[in-house]
């Protein structure tokens, strides 16, 4: 992926702790001086070619997972990187902390995990301290922060402005509809996986959204686990716990989620709740339903972390310390609210499907 692209879609929040005694002066503390780092020559051949980067993989069961990867693989390339070494542990605690213990065995320079929960995977942290080996932590926030006796950085997203940004949009299309600026109603949440991180932040930015309406309320909360068929399945337990009418709004922390309720209406005859969706993740399927007036609103998640992730994995294998600086993600947010915006919707479907990419 180009480096432009990169900066307009990616940007993604970074927080870089303390990872080392000294911090050097010209040491990276944005994004685009982040970008100065590579292990390509002036030839495009391997600085060090030796270096050997690991990456420990939540799972491939989504199109944001594949397309994390991908874009890590991409990145490898592009960054002159020799030795490039994963495993992914299929949303499994255990394999995961079995995963990264295998990555360390093979004695990588930097080890980056993008954990499946925050309190279950800080094992990792002491693991890799043992074998000597600078951490990474991305996407998903480890329970214990960076800093000189953990780890180098955690390199981040914002999933609580997911939660908010399309929760929003829902609260504006019901005050549209029920004509006042006190709308009512009961909102149900398809949330992603128990215990992690960005499902705990997605969750919080809904309920900040609907706060300050106290028509609006959350009647139930379940995991669809991220998956299609999770969201399928939690959908399919609303429709038969809800009647048509009682619940006015839906949020699914993932598009995957959403399509699969979207699955589940169609085959129970529901259109009670079409048009009444808000959700997360910002891929193509996703924004294609706001376009066609299933979903309300999807804020846009990229999982382009590659770029980012091997950046500062090769800074600390040129022994940079990696100093304590938070960069905003700015997300996207599709709608059809209004016609510009959904001008605007239409014109990414159309960029997604001439490139062949999902995000």
């Amino acid at each position: 992926m180009p480096k432009s692209i990169f900066a307009a879609t990616l940007g993604a929040a970074l927080v870089l702790g303390l990872g080392g005694a000294v911090q050097a002066a010209d040491a990276p503390t944005s994004v685009s001086t982040l970008a100065d780092y590579t292990n390509c020559d002036a030839n495009g051949a391997p600085k060090n070619p030796d270096l050997k980067i690991a990456f420990a993989q939540t799972d491939l069961n989504t199109p944001w997972r594949v397309t994390e990867l991908k874009d890590f693989q991409l990145w490898v390339k592009k960054l002159c990187i020799p030795n490039f070494i994963w495993n992914e542990a299929g949303e499994d605690v255990a394999k995961q902390l079995s995963n990264v213990g295998d990555l360390l065995a093979q004695k990588p320079h930097v080890l980056v995990l993008d954990p499946i929960a925050d309190q279950p995977l800080v094992p990792a942290i002491e693991m890799a301290k043992k074998a000597g080996v600078p951490m990474l932590d991305i996407d998903r926030k480890l329970a214990v922060g960076p800093g000189p006796d953990t780890y180098a950085a955690v390199i981040s997203a914002d999933n609580y402005t997911v939660g908010f940004a399309s929760t929003t949009a829902l609260v504006d299309k019901l005050k549209a509809d029920q004509k006042t600026d006190s709308p009512k109603g009961n909102i149900a949440i398809i949330m992603g996986g128990v215990g992690q991180d960005p499902a705990n932040e997605r969750n919080r930015g809904v309920a900040e959204a609907i706060k300050p309406y106290p028509g609006l309320k959350i009647v139930d909360t379940q995991s669809g686990d991220w998956t299609r068929e999770g969201g399928r399945k939690v959908m399919q337990a609303y429709l038969q716990h809800y009647a048509a009418g009682e619940l006015q709004g839906i949020f699914t922390a993932s598009d995957e989620e959403m399509i699969g309720a979207r699955q589940a209406l169609e085959a129970a005859n529901r259109t009670d709740l079409n048009g009444w969706f808000a959700s997360g993740d910002g891929q193509l399927e996703g924004i294609e339903a706001v376009t066609e007036g299933f979903a309300v609103a999807t804020t846009q998640f990229p999982p382009l972390y590659g770029a980012a992730s091997l950046q500062a994995a090769i800074a600390l294998s040129q022994g940079v310390t990696l100093p304590a600086t938070a960069y905003a993600l700015d997300l996207k947010t599709f709608s059809c609210l209004t016609e510009d915006d959904c001008k605007k919707a239409k014109a990414y479907v159309a960029q997604l499907k001439a490139t062949g990419l999902q995000f």
